[in-house]
This record gives C-alpha cells, structure tokens and sequence, in this order.
C-alpha cells in the first residue's frame, strides 16, 4: 500500500538509528519526530543535556531545568536534516513566582514534494508531510532555597545546600502523512538536582509518556518514550563544563552521549560572550553502512556568540554518507541585557 511506503521512508528520514539498524523495535514507535534533537547546543554537546537544561532545551529534554530561568525568555531552532527535511523549534518561557517557571513550545518538522511510488513503481504524484507538537511545561524548586546568590559568592559564604527542581510537560501531537492524519497526548517528567558544591547536577527525565488518540489504522502504536540519565560538572577553576548522558529508549538499544563546553573570555558576574562545544553521541555510529569507516561518525562540535541579551548558537554534525547536518539556535532574554 502507499501508505506504507510512506511510512517507511519517512521513518528513515526522522530517526538516525533507522539507518543499519539492529535492533528489532527500530521503527515500531508513532511520532518519531518526537525524537530528533532541537537545540543547537544540546547537539554540539552530543545531545547530553538532561542535567544541564537550564537553557530553553529544557522543554524538550528536561523541564525541571526551567526552575533556574529568572527572565522572560525566547528561542528560535531551525534544522536542515536529510533529503530535504525541514525541522524547527520556538518557544517562550517566563517566571510566574521564585524559583517557578512555565513555558510553551512547538516543534515542526516537514518535507514536500516527495515522489511517490506503488508496489509496481509506477508514478503516483508527490506527496508529502508534517508534524507538529505543542507543549505547556512547568519547572519549579521543590528542595532548597532560592539562587539568590552567585555560586562563587555562595561558596565564599559558606552558604551552599542541596537544592532538588522538579518539571512537568504536557504535549499535543498531530501528524499528516500525505492524505491520512493521526494525533496523540504525552506527559513529560523531569527531576534536576544541584549537590552542594554548586559545580554538579543530577537529573532524569522521562519523556514521551502517551498514547495516541487517532492513529492511521484501527491498531494505535506506542510512542517513543525513553529514559534520560545523566550529570554535568563544571570543572573546579576553568571555564569548562562536562555532561554525559545515557538514553535508555522503549525501542532501541541504549545509547550515551557525552560534551564537553568551553567559555571564552569570560568576566566576573557577566556571561561569556563566546563557547565551544564539542560531543559525540553513540547514536551517530548507525549512520555508517559497510563501506564507510569514518571516525567522525558520532561526533559533533559547535559555538555559541552572545551579544547583550541575544545568543546564537550553531552545531555540525557529520552524517557520512548521508550529508552534514546544521543547526542554528536563535534565543533571547525580555527585561534584562
């Protein structure tokens, strides 16, 4: 059927692991979308991120990250994956009391005339699709004192705690594939925890948790949850910061992700106005086929530039045969420089 053939390409589009997959739940998840990585600087850092969402990546991979924002806040993701796929990320977030922070998002992803075949290959037209999901988050400390210190002043006054934040999203997902439409509701939960020497976080998330609501069948398939895992460090006296993540998914084998980000020419009390980034995600390692034997497969790198209240950060993935793939994050504060 052309649906299926639909299906089939679009899946191998979404998901890197369709690609010399293995595993034999590869594929067997709706909403795949759901799983491609946004943010920019989440990627450049291998994807590992789950303790270190203080950023808006926090509304896709961890929302207790959002607790940690003080200003209303913006961003603006757009990705050009393989074959002409098209994805993208917008989202706002503000505080609505201390240490409480809700936020929205949406997540798109598309591609149009795409040629279309039967059983038989004969031509039937272009078809195409889209995705979007929309999301409501909430992020707030349930554990500890409010930051109102910096960390080298809390640690010169002796006043550092264990602080827990706790998030929660709600997601609206609906999918078109050429004439045929499905949609779905999902749950995100995420816990963030900041140890006392003000240098490492904990946190775990687990994301996609929900059904769908109409599917293109009578069978409904099962979303693309997983389990997020992971910590980050910042490295006593450098400007250096360290994550790793594990990824423990219902369809796929488990995966890690590890980054490594460097802050440049950074001042007391004032952001650094340039990163670089670096990380490599196990996942990448599926888009090898047989006669490639890049090493580069995995790895990823990336900068970011802040000027005032403005950041822009950007990241290059090596996809092999499969082309490179380039993401740009454009984000900002409302109400302070």
């Amino acid at each position: 059927m052309r649906i299926r053939a639909c299906a089939v390409l679009v899946a191998l589009v979404w998901v890197a692991p369709a690609v010399a997959q293995v595993n034999a739940q590869a594929g067997t998840s709706a909403f795949g979308f759901l799983a491609v990585p946004q943010n920019a600087r989440l990627v450049a850092m291998g994807g590992a991120g789950v303790a270190e969402a203080s950023d808006q990546a926090a509304l896709q991979i961890n929302p207790a990250g959002l607790s940690q924002q003080r200003l209303q806040r913006w961003s603006a993701t757009y990705s050009e994956l393989f074959s002409g796929v098209q994805s993208g990320f917008v989202s706002y977030s503000r505080a609505v009391e201390s240490e409480t922070v809700i936020g929205v998002a949406l997540t798109y992803l598309s591609s149009t005339d795409i040629p279309g075949r039967d059983a038989t290959n004969q031509d039937l037209g272009s078809w195409g699709f889209s995705d979007l999901a929309f999301s409501a988050s909430v992020g707030t400390r349930v554990v500890g004192g409010p930051d109102t210190l910096p960390p080298d002043l809390r640690r010169r006054m002796n006043a550092q705690e264990f602080r827990l934040d706790a998030g929660l999203t709600a997601k609206w997902i609906h999918e078109t594939l050429d004439a045929y439409t499905a949609s779905g509701v999902a749950a995100d939960l995420g816990v963030l925890a900041h140890l006392p020497d003000d240098r490492t976080r904990l946190g775990v998330s687990v994301l996609n948790l929900g059904t769908q609501t109409s599917a293109y069948r009578e069978e409904k398939d099962p979303l693309p949850s997983v389990i997020l895992a992971g910590f980050r460090h910042g490295l006593r006296g450098l400007p250096l910061m360290v994550a790793f993540d594990a990824r423990f998914p219902r369809d796929n084998d488990v995966r890690f992700g590890t980054g490594l980000e460097a802050l440049l020419f950074a001042q007391r009390n004032r952001p650094a106005p340039l990163a670089l980034r670096v990380g490599f995600n196990s996942q990448g390692r599926d888009l090898r086929t047989q006669a490639e034997t890049s090493e580069t497969a995995g790895f990823s790198t990336g900068l970011g530039v802040r000027w005032k209240a403005l950041e822009l950060d950007y990241s290059f993935t090596p996809g092999l045969g499969l082309g490179t793939l380039h993401r740009f994050t454009l984000s900002g504060q409302i109400g302070g420089a």
